[in-house]
C-alpha cells in the first residue's frame, strides 16, 4: 500500500484509507452490492442526489475558484440570506459552500468525485491554477488525483484503470 500523500502541513490523505472497489466494472453503482434491503414493511426510499457542503472563509473567493475549475456557481439569495451560503455546479456534480461564522472552528471536508479521465481533470483544473495532485494508479484499479480548495478541502477524483487494449481494470 503507498505511504500516505501529505497534502497539508498536518492532514495527511492516505490510499489505504479508501474501500477497495468490489469485482467487476468499478463504477459507482459497483458499491450497491453492499447495502441492505430496507427492512421488511419499511418503506423504500429513493436517494436522488448527493451534495457535500464544503466549509469556507470566503465565498466569493470559493465560487472564484469553482468558476475557474468550470462550475456554474451562484450564492443563495433567498429569505434569511446573509451573503453566507453559495453553490457551485458542473454536469451532474453539487457542491454547498457555507461560510463559517467568526471565531468558530471546522475541519475541512472530503468529497470523492468519479469522472471518466483523471488525467484530462487534473491538467484542466491545474491550468486554472488550482493546486492537483497528479493522479496515480491504485491498487483497487482506480488512477485517483487530488484537488485541494483554498480552505483545504479536498475532492479527490478518479477514474477507471484501463489496459492496453482499452477495456476496464478490476
Amino acid at each position: 500500500m503507498p505511504a500516505c500523500e501529505p497534502i497539508h502541513e498536518t492532514r495527511p490523505v492516505c490510499a489505504g484509507s479508501l474501500r477497495r472497489v468490489p469485482e467487476g466494472d468499478p463504477s459507482p453503482a459497483q458499491y450497491d452490492r453492499d447495502v441492505s434491503e430496507p427492512a421488511p414493511g419499511r418503506p423504500a426510499i429513493t436517494l436522488r442526489q448527493f451534495a457535500p457542503a464544503f466549509p469556507v472563509s470566503d465565498l466569493a473567493a470559493s465560487l472564484a475558484h469553482y468558476a475557474r475549475l468550470g462550475f456554474a456557481t451562484s450564492e443563495y439569495t433567498g429569505v434569511g440570506a446573509a451573503g453566507g451560503y453559495g453553490f457551485a455546479r458542473r454536469d451532474a456534480v453539487e457542491l454547498h459552500l457555507g461560510t463559517v461564522p467568526t471565531g468558530r472552528t471546522t475541519a475541512p471536508t472530503t468529497a470523492y468525485l468519479f469522472v471518466d479521465d483523471a488525467n484530462a481533470l487534473a491538467a484542466e483544473w491545474r491550468e486554472a491554477g488550482a493546486d492537483v495532485r497528479s493522479p496515480e494508479d491504485t491498487p483497487w484499479g482506480k488512477r485517483e488525483g487530488v484537488m485541494i480548495d483554498p480552505d483545504g478541502n479536498i475532492i479527490r477524483f478518479g477514474s477507471p484503470l484501463e489496459t492496453s487494449t482499452g477495456h476496464h481494470l478490476r
